[in-house]
């Protein structure tokens, strides 16, 4: 930084390259060997030793008064304290009712589910919490706190239903019970079963023929299905409730 020079001295010497303090914006003259050194960004040793001086700003969100590194001033950032000001949150009720589709049956949640068709919802934005139920935040919006232990179950058998009017309170043996009675229980069965080929008489006749006397690869043939499909038949090993 000695190699400096004032503008008035720059006609009277050769090799020197213009050059704009970056601190205080000042005009000055660096020998074309120290120009690639940091330094020589800077016209005196004042302004480059504060360089790192945090500057003092007032935040654009809240008002408060805020440290600011330099070098974030220089890339014309830092004007907000914190990213909560840069992207307030908003109420968790008005983000939860823009994911929500209503119908005039069911209210259907539009945002991430999870596996089982279920809504997820997260209420703290921009914290490290767990998502919740949607519908279980939707039942807690309109009728209060859900009391330990229970369940929000469905009337609709809709997952992604948020609408109150089709939630329940429940234990978990109602949860089970009222699957049992509406046949959700278990694995489906017979023609239920989406993968299904045969029709109930078709079964019955698959178990007559083989009992007079027709073989099974001979059965497979006429139904069009695997030899392994007729002896789980045969043997009751599928169908068994026929």
């Amino acid at each position: 930084m000695s190699d400096h020079s004032t503008p008035a001295d720059a006609p009277q010497q050769e090799g020197l390259l213009a050059r704009r303090c970056l601190r205080c914006g000042a005009e000055f003259f660096v020998t074309a060997r120290h120009a690639r050194h940091h330094a020589a960004r800077y016209c005196s040793r004042s302004c480059y030793e504060s360089r790192s001086t945090p500057l003092q700003r007032s935040c654009l969100g809240c008002g408060k008064e805020f440290l600011l590194p330099r070098h974030r001033a220089r890339q014309q950032r830092g004007v907000y304290c914190s990213p909560a000001c840069v992207h307030p949150s908003r109420p968790a009720s008005d983000r939860f009712r823009e994911k929500v589709k209503r119908t005039d049956g069911c209210w259907l949640w539009t945002g991430c589910r999870n596996r089982q068709g279920y809504g997820l919802f997260r209420p703290l934005q921009g914290k490290t919490v767990r998502n919740v139920l949607a519908h279980r935040f939707a039942w807690e919006e309109e009728r209060g706190p859900i009391p330990p232990g229970l369940c929000v179950l469905h009337h609709c058998d809709n997952p992604c239903c948020v609408r109150v009017g089709h939630l329940f309170l429940g234990t978990r043996s109602d949860n089970a019970a009222d699957k049992v009675r509406k046949g959700r229980a278990g694995a489906p069965r017979g023609t239920a079963h989406p993968r299904c080929k045969l029709q109930p008489d078709q079964v019955r006749t698959i178990r007559a023929r083989h009992a007079a006397g027709t073989s099974a690869s001979q059965l497979a043939r006429d139904f069009s299905i695997s030899l392994r499909n007729v002896r789980s038949i045969i043997n009751r090993r599928i169908w068994r409730h026929l």
